[in-house]
Parts: structure tokens; sequence; C-alpha cells
């Protein structure tokens, strides 16, 4: 009898887990709006690759409310600004003055769900296995601290950019 209650507890726990997960990738899905066809097509691409699939279902589950400011002439001033600043080390006054007030809260944000396209989102995460794989540390990451740590396709909110090629 309580072998009988232990295995009830342990499949209503798998089971309301994968309902859940389940769950977040359609909320995700349906959060891209008409960029959904293109997170589709990842899941698509993998949908026999096993350990692949779970990494982009991890993307695209994790992917609403991450975002990169749109294209601005006072986006595109600042970051001329930080280059500078980053490459010299200094910061003239004029331009401090100028820019020390800009407002993100003006720019428009361009969110991840309803613009990354699925090539983008394929080749990171072919790539970051194939990082995984090639290193020697490989053998301490589980494969959830690969999802949390290698796998994702940016850090914050700059622009999406094929840097895991570079880097």
């Amino acid at each position: 009898m309580r072998t009988n209650i232990y295995l009830i507890i342990v499949l209503s726990t798998i089971c309301f887990s994968s309902c859940y997960r389940e769950k977040d990738l359609k909320y995700s899905l349906n959060a891209a709006g008409k960029n959904r066809i293109e997170l589709e097509k990842v899941l698509e691409h993998y949908k026999d690759s096993g350990p692949k699939y779970d990494a982009a279902c991890f993307l695209i589950k994790n992917m609403p409310g991450y975002y990169s400011y749109a294209k601005s002439s006072g986006l595109d001033s600042l970051r001329k600004i930080q280059s500078v600043i980053f490459h010299k080390k200094h910061f003239p006054r004029d331009l401090q003055d100028k820019w020390s007030k800009f407002s993100y809260k003006s720019t428009p944000k361009v969110y991840d769900c309803h613009a990354i396209k699925a090539e983008y989102l394929i080749e990171n995460i072919d790539l970051a296995f194939a990082a995984w794989q090639k290193r020697p540390w490989r053998h301490s990451l589980s494969f959830d601290e690969f999802c949390e740590w290698i796998l994702p396709y940016r850090i914050g909110d700059e622009p999406l950019e094929n840097w895991r090629k570079v880097f």
C-alpha cells in the first residue's frame, strides 16, 4: 500500500512537471506572435535530436522578456561614445553633459521572441554544443548547467549578433 502511494506521488509529480514545462513552451510560442513560425522551425529542426531539442526548448521557454533596443540615432551615438571611452579611457566633458541624461525609456524595445530568426538560434545551438563537446571541462558541467551558462545567445540587452563564431 505504501509503495502504491509513493508511486502515485512520483507519477503525479512527473506529470505535473511535464505539463508545466509544456505550458511554458506554449506561452513562449504564443508570445512570439507572427514570429512563432521561426521558433517552430527550430523545434522542427531538432525534433529528433534529443539534447539539442531540449536546449531549443530551454531557449524558447526563457525568451519572453528578453530584448534589445531598436536602432536609433541616440543609441548609435551612445555606443560610439562608449567605444571611445573603452579604448581611450577618457570622457570629454561636453559629451558627458550631453549624454549623461540619456534615457533608454524613450528607445523602443525589440523583443527576442518577435525578431529572432530560426537560422540564428540553430547556429547558436550547434556552436554551443560544439564548444561544450570540445572543451576538457565538459565533463564537469551537467546539461542544466550547460543550458544556463554556455547555451544562451545573449548576456543582457545587447543587439543580437553572431558572436559565438568569433569567441
